[in-house]
């Protein structure tokens, strides 16, 4: 699910703000994807996790990516509105929300033993979300047909 996320991502970025903005949104996935693959990998090959031989881990991972094209594929073949379009993506960011509150975190409490510990794992936590933040903060809103316009957090 999280992959076919990052494909609905890449494509309403395609789709509604140009090929400039897809392409940036497409590289931080790509990224972020680096790490995931690999501790994918670490998860499926651990012989008290996935206990599979490094050719099918891959083989694993790669299938998996490829869900990351349906969701771009399923957002180009449709001919939605913003409102659909920002649904859909809210959902998505739902999804990354409940993984990390619900896998990651209770694992990083679990597995850390002392104060100090849990406290570096939510260090790291809140490392990513700001790095995240940091992002958005100069962010453009997309409307449909690619444009784009500026947006301006004081209002009138």
């Amino acid at each position: 699910m999280h992959n076919f996320c990052d494909g609905l991502f890449i494509g309403s970025a395609f789709a509604l703000c140009g090929n400039s903005m897809g392409w940036s949104v497409t590289a931080a996935t790509v990224y972020h994807e680096l790490a995931q693959e690999i501790s994918d990998f670490v998860v499926l090959t651990d012989p008290k996790q996935g206990a599979l031989k490094a050719l099918t881990a891959l083989g694993f991972n790669f299938v998996s990516g490829l869900s990351v094209l349906i969701g771009v594929f399923v957002i180009l073949s449709q001919d939605l509105s913003n409102l659909e379009t920002g649904m859909i993506l809210a959902y998505g960011g739902g999804i990354y929300l409940q993984i990390a509150a619900s896998e990651c975190m209770p694992k990083i409490y679990q597995a850390a033993k002392t104060g100090q510990q849990r406290f570096i794992g939510f260090f790291a936590f809140f490392v990513g979300t700001l790095a995240i933040g940091l992002v958005l903060l100069d962010h453009k809103h997309c409307e449909a047909g690619g444009g784009h316009e500026g947006h301006n957090h004081g209002g009138h």
